[in-house]
């Protein structure tokens, strides 16, 4: 067989893929790799569905194409849909030691500039939890520990993965777009308006073009109206 012969598939390596910069390969894929509307499964990507989209369908066809396409491809999966991390009914998020959820399960550091719209659940709170030393009184757990108030913004961004999120929101996913919280606004002590300004001393900046926030019901006590004086703390 002549050596002129054209084969019938070409590797994806060499010039002939070095020649187009990055950024047209991410868009050729996300537009392979938008979920379409009409998907039996729905448009947004939660912890149910994940591994679905990276075992079937577009996704792992084009990380199989090449090494250097792979995370160009993981990219534009994640600029092209919609993500949703629970917080609740997660077995992956549990309470520190100072009494506060941790986060759901996020991208890989490196992919999560890639996000462009999220719907991430936080827990806030205005305590920590420390070993109860002396008499039983109104804020000793039943697991011998004693609620403390948060005073600061060291304390608030030391104990609250929920705090060190939206403290760090503009470094860690710098891309997004529009982000939808959903807050579980855990304060127990009685003075409210303390907890609500040690986050207003924080000088949280959100800047994301689109931000929808819900409160959760579940630990809250008092009444909602000091939700917004918090949603106003936290700049949102």
């Amino acid at each position: 067989m002549s050596s002129s012969v054209i084969p019938t598939s070409v590797p994806a390596t060499g010039p002939q893929f070095s020649v187009f910069p990055n950024e047209i390969f991410i868009k050729i894929f996300i537009y392979l790799l938008q979920i379409p509307a009409t998907a039996k499964m729905g448009t947004i990507v939660d912890v149910r569905y994940f591994q679905f989209h990276f075992r079937f369908g577009q996704l792992p066809k084009l990380r199989r194409v090449s090494k250097l396409l792979s995370p160009l491809a993981i990219a534009a999966f994640y600029q092209a849909n919609v993500f949703h991390f629970r917080l609740l009914f997660s077995k992956r998020v549990e309470r520190n030691a100072f009494g506060a959820y941790g986060l759901p399960l996020l991208p890989p550091p490196a992919f999560r500039k890639c996000l462009r719209s999220i719907r991430i659940g936080i827990h806030l709170v205005d305590f920590f939890l420390l070993p109860a030393t002396g008499e039983p009184t109104a804020h000793t757990t039943a697991n011998g520990f004693v609620r403390t108030p948060i005073v600061s913004t060291s304390q608030l961004l030391a104990v609250c993965p929920g705090a060190r999120f939206l403290h760090g929101l503009g470094e860690t996913l710098g891309g997004l777009q529009a982000l939808e919280l959903d807050i579980l606004a855990d304060f127990r002590m009685r003075d409210l308006q303390k907890g609500i300004q040690v986050y207003r001393d924080a000088q949280f900046v959100v800047r994301v073009a689109e931000v929808k926030v819900n409160f959760v019901d579940g630990l809250t006590i008092g009444h909602q109206v000091w939700h917004d004086d918090l949603k106003q703390a936290i700049g949102l």
